[in-house]
């Protein structure tokens, strides 16, 4: 009976620190990340490749996986602000999170929603979409908020109260999520096209 004893501490032991292990890899995953997008022809030591990774070693395709990995991973909404998407892992992403039962809304600019190449067109047919027009200014904004919990949008600072700002408050104030989770903000530059 002793060894018995002894057999079972070092299994609930050894048991309890892979518990802690698996659950440490766990919160890495979820760890921030900071990608650099890399122009569409690289000017590095007269490379000139097209989306070469260049000095940061990551190229556009990368972003994008990435991207699209944390749409996948949503569980509760995305609000999605940019100019243009053209890339369509992207968009098929969005459409699937929708139908996972995610809420996805999205702010785009009407100059480009229905140019060639844009996938806005066919996300307006399951997703909430609103154009932001000229009278409003040009939305050339590029940022993704995915699980955010709702905030106070007096901490929104600028702008005016019409077009996709007053959609923003909207969607804010009648959210229904919870507000202890932690999101993920994906911003910059880079247009989603490919």
């Amino acid at each position: 009976w002793k060894y018995a004893g002894i057999a079972s501490i070092c299994l609930c032991s050894v048991s309890s620190i892979g518990y802690l292990v698996l659950k440490w890899l766990r919160l890495r995953e979820n760890s921030s990340k900071v990608l650099f997008a890399s122009p569409l022809v690289c000017d590095h030591k007269k490379c000139h490749k097209i989306n070469c990774p260049g000095p940061s070693g990551v190229d556009n395709d990368q972003i994008f996986d990435e991207i699209v990995k944390r749409i996948n991973n949503s569980k509760f909404s995305i609000d999605v602000c940019i100019y243009v998407i053209t890339c369509i892992k992207v968009a098929q992403a969005l459409r699937r999170a929708k139908k996972r039962g995610v809420t996805v809304r999205l702010v785009a600019d009407n100059s480009l929603a229905f140019s060639q190449g844009s996938q806005i067109t066919d996300l307006m047919q399951d997703i909430r979409v609103v154009l932001f027009s000229h009278a409003d200014g040009l939305m050339h904004h590029k940022f993704c908020l995915i699980d955010a919990p709702p905030g106070k949008m007096d901490t929104v600072s600028g702008g005016s109260d019409k077009g996709a700002l007053k959609s923003v408050k909207t969607w804010f104030s009648n959210s229904d999520c919870e507000s202890d989770r932690q999101g993920v903000l994906i911003t910059g530059s880079l247009n989603w096209t490919i």
